[in-house]
């Protein structure tokens, strides 16, 4: 060998064995092979789900003939428990119980058997206690107990709506469902009261008269996990739902691999819509009966709830790492480890433990929905407003669910002596009537500078009607999930520039205000105060800007700000105000939330020119702001004074708006 090439050698082999990286070196992968048949008639299974049980990486999916392999890098010999589970993709019929056997790792030829779930339904089924779920499941059991689903037939303003008798007093004023129409019983039981209306099927229950069982219940944990499929998501509540009700022990659930195997009691069977939220969708979408004919899917039927399509339709149903489910959101593990407390629990990571508590309308819940952003920037006496609201973190709509529920924007502008600055009508939406009309010291904010997201319903004669009575939807400016919504609001200020204050507040409503007074509901449906009738807000603060606005900076030539080798602004001629040395730029993201760049901008000597270069938010600035797009753009001196302007670029020119 030369000697070059040997001191290479000597140099490259040193570096290995002494450098400060570390080579990783893959773990021995040990196996488990076997193969799923049908218990009865022996006939392999193919598609099922197998697993050591309570692992969330060591899983594989039997082959055509039920065979598999199942890696893992546990030593050759360690006692496992496998478990199998059935989900046939193409269809949700093909149902078996979960099976489970103890084996050591590098056994082969295992053989899991599996016995095909009953599916046959028995409307006279007596469903099962909650009290009875509680002697293995007590800690989901005392999550459910307080959630919307256990008081869901409890729920007094569903009375009130239904037949007046949630409120004692005042739940029969204004409207109510069985006296303008005596003849029927509505479709409020089909999801309120599940296990009284699933021995009805085609026939819809009276909330009125349900049984005292189905009432103190509501939704049961026996009505979601006797459930395996959804036909049609448009139908009301159990309208949709298809049960195996032929026996006690037949039980649906997420998890192949929990398997308790106690005959005429509970054994569990891998069910596709637990893993999806389409069960959730049987009750949170739905279609009115127009013309209460019994018939939701005719021409005619308007949507009254649409929960299941929003998620389908927003980022967070696309499969990657940014998916979310139903229960993701709303059934949040909360860090327990086990399914069942009594007979061999498993322990599992807590990811795989859902809380069962069901969280939508909680006031925490609602806080954490949204995010907002307000922008304000002086024109000569007038000082504008823009505010984004964006839709960031819930997975539907915002607000979503029941049309009656809807969020306020309330926009305020005030001076040093906290008088409200005069709103110039022509700059800005107002809150319409769903906000309430009246003092706005008490919650009645109809009128003042805002707007209202919400899904308006009418019918031929009336706008605003309750959805059972709708035959259009006049409006729906909701926000889908991931948008953002901008509005803006003009605001007289006074002749010296005094210092201003604004506030920009998403206020959540549970129903419209007129209707609160009417009705009565100082407590919400579920007995708690009502946040709708508590100020300062009078409703659920959802997301809030509330800040002064500095004094203005330097007076910017709008007509010449350009990208050239970064952003260019001068001064106009003869301002007095200049840019100062140490000035940040700033510019607004999609959401109204300002970006900074990563380096700093340069000033001319006399204070007249500014030019930024570098990247903001990691991008090029071509990149951060698209030509044709509309943003704010921020300077701030180092004196705390502000200069923010309006513009939309347009290839290397930005024009102000």
């Amino acid at each position: 060998m030369k000697r070059a090439s040997f001191i290479a050698f000597v140099v490259f082999w040193f570096g290995l064995m002494f450098g400060p990286w570390t080579v990783e070196f893959a773990a021995p992968q040990q196996t488990i092979t076997g193969r799923v048949v049908d218990t009865v008639t022996g006939a392999p299974i193919a598609n099922a789900d197998v697993r050591i049980q309570a692992s969330l990486t060591e899983q594989a999916t039997t082959a055509a003939d039920g065979t598999f392999t199942l890696r893992t890098s546990r030593a050759n010999g360690e006692p496992v428990t496998i478990a199998a589970g059935s989900l046939d993709p193409e269809s949700a019929h093909a149902a078996f119980y979960n099976s489970k056997v103890s084996v050591l790792v590098g056994d082969s030829g295992i053989e899991l058997t599996l016995t095909a779930a009953a599916l046959s339904d028995d409307t006279s089924y007596e469903f099962t206690s909650p009290l009875d779920c509680r002697l293995c499941h007590g800690t989901l059991f005392d999550y459910w107990q307080d959630s919307a689903h256990r008081n869901a037939a409890r729920n007094t303003w569903v009375r009130d709506m239904y037949d007046g008798q949630g409120t004692p007093g005042t739940g029969g004023n204004g409207f109510v469902y069985k006296d303008l129409h005596p003849g029927f019983k509505g479709d409020c039981a089909e999801c309120h009261a599940p296990m009284d209306s699933a021995k009805n099927p085609g026939d819809n229950t009276d909330l009125g008269t349900i049984s005292p069982f189905a009432r103190e219940f509501g939704v049961s944990c026996d009505v979601c996990h006797k459930t395996y499929d959804v036909t049609n998501v448009k139908l009301p509540g159990v309208q949709g739902m298809v049960m195996a009700r032929s026996s006690r022990e037949t039980v649906f659930g997420p998890l192949p691999d929990s398997a308790p195997n106690f005959p005429g009691v509970m054994r569990a069977s891998y069910s596709k819509i637990h893993t999806t939220g389409l069960l959730c969708a049987s009750c949170h979408e739905d279609n009115n009966d127009h013309d209460f004919d019994l018939d939701y899917l005719d021409e005619g039927s308007v949507v009254s709830e649409e929960t299941w399509s929003e998620w389908l339709a927003s980022p967070f149903a696309v499969p990657g790492p940014g998916m979310k489910t139903c229960m993701d959101c709303h059934m949040a593990p909360k860090g327990d480890r086990a399914m069942c407390e009594q007979y061999q629990p498993v322990a599992r990571n807590p990811s795989q433990v859902y809380s069962h508590d069901f969280e939508g309308t909680t006031d925490e819940f609602v806080q954490n929905a949204a995010t907002l952003h307000a922008v304000a920037r002086r024109e000569g006496s007038t000082l504008r407003v823009s505010v984004a609201v964006t839709n960031d973190r819930t997975g539907h709509d915002l607000p979503g669910g029941q049309a009656i529920r809807h969020a306020l924007l309330l926009v305020t502008a005030t001076s040093a002596d906290g008088a409200s600055l005069t709103f110039e009508a022509a700059g800005g939406d107002t809150i319409p009537d769903i906000g309430g009309t009246g003092d706005p010291a008490q919650g009645y904010y109809a009128g003042l500078p805002g707007k209202a997201f919400a899904k308006i319903f009418g019918n031929d004669g009336e706008t605003g009607v309750f959805f059972t009575e709708a035959t259009r939807i006049v409006s729906d400016n909701r926000i889908p999930a991931g948008a953002t919504d901008w509005s803006d609001y003009a605001f007289s200020m006074p002749e010296a520039f005094d210092p201003v204050s604004i506030s920009a507040k998403l206020i959540y409503r549970r129903a419209p205000r007129e209707l609160v007074d009417i009705k009565g509901w100082t407590m919400t449906g579920h007995g708690r105060p009502n946040p709708d009738l508590i100020g300062p807000n009078f409703g659920v603060l959802m997301a809030a800007d509330v800040r002064e606005v500095p004094l203005p900076g330097a007076d910017v030539n709008r007509d010449k700000i350009v990208n050239k080798e970064g952003l260019r602004l001068r001064v106009v001629s003869g301002a007095t105000r200049q840019f100062t040395p140490g000035v940040l730029v700033a510019i607004t993201d999609d959401t109204g939330a300002w970006v900074t760049f990563d380096s700093p901008a340069k000033v001319s000597s006399s204070g007249a020119k500014l030019t930024q270069k570098g990247r903001i938010g990691g991008l090029k600035l071509s990149q951060f702001w698209p030509s044709g797009v509309t943003r704010f753009l921020r300077v701030t001196n180092s004196d705390g004074t502000e200069t923010v302007l309006r513009l939309q670029r347009s290839g290397s020119k930005y024009l102000p708006l």
